[in-house]
This record gives C-alpha cells, structure tokens and sequence, in this order.
C-alpha cells in the first residue's frame, strides 16, 4: 500500500501551474529521499507514464490522455445502456449487466441484480476469462482474427482448450448473434449474453443475464428474444451518438 502511495503521489504532484519539473523538486514535493524519487520515477518513464525531456525535467506523458478517453468512453457507454439494463431487470426479474473486454478477460463494468430470493449475483469489477462462458465467449466471436487467435493461443497454453472445438462454438454465436451457456462458470446458473456494436460495427461490449438453471430452460425463447432487442436498442443508440468505444451458444445444445 505504501508503494501505490508513492508512485500516486508522484503522478499526482504535477499540476497545470507546474507541468515539468526536474527530479529534486518532485523528490521535495512529495517528501521522499532523492534515491527513492529516482527509483519511482525511472519505473514510470520505463512503462511510459512519465517522459524525461531533454533539460532533465519530468512531466506526464500523452499515456494519461489515452487513459482519460477510456473512462470517459466506459462513463458514456454506461449513461447508453443503463435504460435497458433497467427495463431488462423490470421484464426478467434476473441479473443483468455490462461487459466488456479488458486483456484476456471479461470485465463487468455495470450490473442489475436480480430480486428473487433465489439468483445469481454480478458485480461490477467481476473478471472471467475470455472464452468461458456466455459473455465471454460472444466477446471473443465478434473479435478480429488476430485478437481471436491470441486469445485462443492463450486458452490453449494456460487452459488446454481445445481450439477447433471452441472455434466451432465461436462461429455458431456470430451466426446465431447470441451466446448461451449452462452451469459453465457457475454450477447451477445458466447465462445468456448478447453483443454490443458500435459506430464501427465492431464489438467489444455486450449484455449478459444470468439466472438459475431451474427458471432458465423454462424461459430461454422468451429471454433470447429479450436480450436481442436490448443489444440492438444499445447499439443503436452507441451509433446514433457516434461512439467507438474500446476497453472485439455456446448456443443451444
């Protein structure tokens, strides 16, 4: 904790009134040992948050702008889907969220959990890895070939996935635009996720639900049909405003 402590003290002691300064004035600033400043801020230029200009003064690099686009992309897509995420809560009574793709996992960034006193929960920050899974699996289909083969390399490597077998998965939910999956991450809850497309006609976003195996089969025409019209009514309006958002059934069996 104290190492984040220092490293965000750094970052944060640059201001507009001071945007460059040389490595005394930061080490005094943020009241730390000139060799411990050094250590810190040679980290930071390494990963590229900080620059060191040619008079040896520090500032910020253009990797927080990049990084600021990203919330605010996150913070608008949010604003867009949460009517739906409302209405898909009201017309299912089940848990509905979010997702995206962050690395080589899912990532949920906004979430609706279900009232009946038997349901799943999902969390906003909750990770899955690509490739397992209803969400994670259609994030992955609509994915270019080369972001694709990556991740499918890394499942092989780390998982022992059978390429060719979730390869046929993948090109099942981009045919039938939603994916499925039962009792595969969580025994005894069953999921359904559909995409989300952007300005571009890409995906790196979509809805997912989650319910109990028992109430699922019973409703899984009713929830498909559901869940397409939310995906499409979210697409639409992430054209209509022009976004290009970035953090790419297992249909039925």
């Amino acid at each position: 904790m104290r190492a984040v402590e220092r490293v965000t003290s750094i970052i944060e002691c640059f201001a507009q009134d001071k945007a460059s300064m040389p490595l005394h004035e930061i080490a005094e600033r943020v009241e730390l040992s000139m060799a411990t400043t050094l250590r810190i801020v040679g980290a930071l230029v390494e990963q590229g948050y900080l620059i060191r200009q040619p008079d040896q003064e520090y500032c910020l690099s253009l990797k927080f702008v990049t990084l600021a686009g990203h919330v605010k992309s996150t913070m608008g897509l949010r604003e867009i889907a949460y009517e739906s995420l409302i209405e898909l809560s009201r017309q299912t009574n089940e848990t509905v969220g979010l997702v995206t793709v962050d690395g080589f996992d899912r990532l949920c960034i906004d979430a609706i959990q279900s009232g009946e006193r038997l349901s799943s929960i999902l969390r906003p920050g909750e990770r899955v890895p690509l490739g397992i899974g209803a969400s994670p699996k259609m994030l992955l289909a609509y994915m270019p070939e080369d972001e694709m083969s990556r991740v499918i390399d890394h499942l092989v490597a780390t998982r022992g996935i059978d390429p060719d077998v979730l390869r046929t998965q993948l090109a099942r939910i981009r045919d039938d635009g939603f994916a499925i999956s039962r009792g595969e991450v969580t025994p005894g809850l069953d999921a359904i996720s559909v995409p989300i497309f952007n300005a571009d006609g890409q995906v790196h976003h979509g809805l997912n639900l989650t319910s109990p195996s028992l109430r699922f089969e019973s409703r899984l025409d009713e929830l498909i049909q559901l869940m397409l019209k939310a995906g499409s009514d979210v697409s639409r309006r992430m054209s209509a405003s022009g976004m290009r958002a970035r953090p790419g059934n297992d249909a039925r069996r």
